[in-house]
């Protein structure tokens, strides 16, 4: 027989029971929510350390496209050392270039956050290339100018097509002279082109193109994308003639070393090259030679472009001596003198008017020359060819 006194300790075990079994639901579902709070504090805090690695990416590759070394870390441009400038974020960026190809750089980034007990970490690694461009020219003759040309002594101007090395002629190629205003030849000069050899004196028929109409030759001389457009013009600089934005050239020279500020220093250039123009280089002289403008002794092996021009636009190239392959560019040319042979074509803007000339000179049109120079740098220089996070 059940008394009452048994029941109520059955009741009490039971009840014991019960709020044991929801103590020990609770506590679970308390460690369950503390280990998701700690887990989502954690997922954040990996969160913040990712936006910092790409804030870092951001910001070397920011320095590789400005020149410009923004946390004086001292080391490449891109590095960026240990920034901890907001409390609690450590960031680095490293720059390799093991195990690749020409112009690449490997950026690595490493972001930490938290404090030492609790920190997380996020570490990307991003591989970027020079942004670059063919350049390519309108091709028109062995010499343009904007201004008169007046040719003396016994320079040879051919406009047929020769080899890329000046060697053998491969096509009939092009007109010798091209100018917007009057041409004269004189002396012993000869201009040839479209299949016509340069006679021993004066210009083969057809070769020279006078008082030439820039807005109606069916070219889009001023590079603007549209061919004679009304009012087109000359173009204004060397950039505008190769048809890349204002600067490119200039930039380009820097990029490769062979921005020259001083005549000082592209003579000692020329001499470290063995005596010898750079060769697959955009060399930019920013200053007004004094005469002579020493070419370098030989073709180079590769073509070049060669801009003579500064900011007031009176670069004089006068007295032109020794040999190039290439497309010079020129605010004005006077005399190119005996000896000198260039391949490829000259442009020239000359607000005097150009005099070329003197004894046994040769400039020889070339295709060939034009479709090898090389290529320009582009803003942004850098972009991004691959991206991922790296597990570490």
């Amino acid at each position: 027989m059940t008394t009452r006194v048994g029941r109520k300790g059955s009741a009490m075990i039971m009840a014991l029971v019960v709020t044991l079994v929801v103590a020990g639901l609770s506590g679970s579902y308390l460690g369950l929510s503390v280990y998701r709070q700690g887990s989502t504090f954690k997922e954040v805090d990996r969160e913040r350390a990712l936006y910092a690695a790409e804030a870092a990416i951001s910001q070397s590759m920011h320095e590789l496209n400005t020149d410009r070394d923004y946390d004086a870390s001292g080391g490449a441009l891109g590095t960026i050392t240990a920034l901890t400038a907001i409390p609690g974020y450590s960031v680095a960026v490293s720059v390799s270039t093991i195990g690749l190809t020409g112009d690449q750089k490997r950026l690595t980034a490493i972001a930490t956050y938290g404090p030492a007990n609790k920190r997380t970490d996020r570490s990307l690694e991003v591989i970027v290339d020079t942004n670059k461009s063919s350049v390519t020219t309108l091709g028109m003759a062995a010499v343009i100018s904007r201004d008169p040309i007046d040719l003396r002594g016994n320079i040879n101007v051919d406009g047929r097509d020769w080899d890329i090395n000046g060697a053998a002629l491969v096509g009939a190629g092009v007109d010798g002279v091209v100018s917007g205003g009057a041409v004269t030849v004189t002396g012993s000069a000869g201009v040839g082109g479209n299949g016509l050899n340069p006679p021993p004196s004066g210009s083969a028929p057809g070769a020279v193109d006078s008082n030439h109409n820039w807005g109606a030759d069916g070219l889009d001389n001023d590079r603007e994308g549209t061919i004679d457009q009304p009012g087109e013009t000359y173009p204004a600089d060397p950039d505008q003639a190769l048809g890349v934005p204002s600067g490119t050239l200039m930039l380009t020279a820097k990029k490769m070393g062979s921005y020259f500020s001083t005549q000082a220093a592209y003579n000692a250039a020329i001499a470290a090259n063995g005596g010898q123009a750079l060769g697959g280089k955009v060399i930019y002289c920013d200053f007004a030679p004094s005469p002579p403008f020493e070419l370098g002794t030989g073709l180079n092996a590769n073509p070049s472009i060669l801009v003579i021009h500064n900011s007031t636009s009176n670069a004089i190239a006068k007295n032109v001596h020794g040999d190039f392959k290439g497309f010079i560019m020129a605010d004005k040319v006077e005399l190119i003198n005996a000896g000198t042979k260039i391949v490829g074509m000259i442009q020239a803007w000359g607000q005097f008017g150009n005099a070329f000339g003197a004894g046994g000179s040769d400039v020889l049109f070339s295709s060939a020359v034009l479709a090898n120079l090389p290529q320009v740098q582009i803003t942004p220089h850098y972009l991004t060819r691959a991206w991922r996070e790296v597990v570490r």
